[in-house]
């Protein structure tokens, strides 16, 4: 359950509310303080990569050059005290890349985004909201902001609706989801796909889909089936056209068979279908389309605690009309254990975050699908158990 933040006081732009308040106050405009009403910045510049290091509650920006990080000015910066911890914790930028969010327990706060990937609080003020933000996103409009509570039992999206021009988060809605009604689930991760369609990862329960309005946001479309107990839908990703995502499961199918694959979905009208799953590496936490959308990546665990020679790995994949097939089962190790993947803004460049190695952040090019390490640029941002999470700028 989400500790209550009603007595904490930060200096980032928050948006929250406890969940009797808000229903009540969804939808009213101006009910949350502007972020500062000096701000004019409307659209930021830069191509840069940021890492969330949440159980050590910092963040480091870097700006991506050619094959090539530099950390960023004021990089890294130290988070609200408990904002973050090694279960908590989500960062997404404006789809201007003028602002960067930082979600976790009870807060959302707000960062500018400045020269040379400088970081500096928006706001003054905080408002509490009584959730633990796991992941987020923004709607490629850049109109509202996607948050994916994992407290207890909640079955909850929160959306905020923005102001591209401040960063202030100006409402916020829940919008509940359904799952089966014997199924657990835990969320993960939250995409938002280039055609609007949204979809969540909920470890056992499976996946939900929402529609995505310009005016109103999302509304709940449907869910793929749950999967085995003993199963994880850790991650997803959606094609542009919004008519196939991809899912990253781990665990067992049977108690002792592992599953390790990428699952097809094919997203139709009213239905959603699974596909025939393609073998991936050992415990595939985080999945990842290329700009082309003609190439698919898992970032896999590996399992350093009771088996060491099964390495943290990034396997390579093609896609087509929905089916996956294998390119190279490669050995890049991003760490001990891998959590997250990225890209950058121009599709040149996938970045790879871990645990407990000397580079902890990767940095790979495309060739045909194909990555390749890009010698020197690999950086090692504090390492933190939990694994670090990735967001670039658009």
């Amino acid at each position: 359950m989400a500790s209550m933040g009603w007595g904490r006081r930060g200096t980032g732009c928050a948006a929250a509310l406890g969940l009797a308040m808000a229903a009540a106050l969804t939808g009213c405009a101006g009910f949350f303080p502007p972020l500062n009403t000096t701000t004019t910045t409307t659209t930021g510049t830069g191509n840069y990569v940021f890492a969330l290091a949440p159980t050590n509650g910092t963040l480091t920006a870097y700006t991506i050059g050619s094959s090539a990080l530099t950390i960023g000015t004021n990089s890294p910066i130290t988070l609200p005290s408990g904002l973050t911890s090694a279960s908590v914790g989500a960062i997404t930028v404006s789809r201007n890349n003028a602002y960067l969010y930082v979600g976790g327990i009870d807060y959302i706060y707000c960062y500018s985004i400045g020269t040379s990937g400088a970081l500096s609080l928006v706001s003054t003020s905080s408002v509490p909201i009584t959730a633990n933000i796991v992941s987020m996103d923004t709607s490629t409009d850049g109109n509202f902001l996607f948050a994916l509570d994992n407290t207890s039992g909640s079955k909850t999206v929160y959306q905020f609706a923005l102001n591209a021009s401040t960063g202030a988060i100006e409402t916020v809605t829940p919008v509940t989801y359904q799952i089966g009604s014997a199924a657990s689930w835990t969320p993960k991760t939250i995409h938002v796909g280039a055609s609007g369609l949204v979809a969540a990862a909920l470890e056992s329960g499976g996946e939900v889909f929402f529609k995505y309005n310009s005016s109103s946001g999302i509304s709940y479309f449907g869910q793929s089936n749950p999967v085995a107990p003993t199963e994880a839908d850790n991650d997803i990703t959606l094609n542009a056209a919004g008519t196939y995502a991809y899912v990253a499961r781990s665990g067992t199918t049977d108690g002792t068979t592992p599953a390790n694959q990428v699952i097809p979905l094919s997203i139709g009208s009213t239905t959603i279908t699974g596909g025939t799953p393609t073998t991936t590496g050992y415990s595939p936490q985080a999945i990842l389309l290329d700009s082309s959308g003609d190439y698919l990546y898992t970032a896999n665990s590996g399992d350093a605690s009771s088996n060491p020679a099964v390495a943290s790995t990034v396997n390579e994949f093609s896609v087509s009309s929905g089916t996956v097939a294998a390119l190279k089962t490669s050995s890049f190790v991003p760490g001990i254990t891998a959590t997250s993947l990225a890209r950058d803004s121009t599709g040149t460049y996938v970045f790879a975050a871990g645990i407990g190695s000397a580079s902890t952040l990767q940095m790979y090019t495309l060739s045909s699908g194909i990555l390749a390490s890009v010698s020197g640029a690999s950086e090692n941002p504090a390492d933190d158990a939990a694994g670090l999470k990735l967001a670039t700028t658009h």
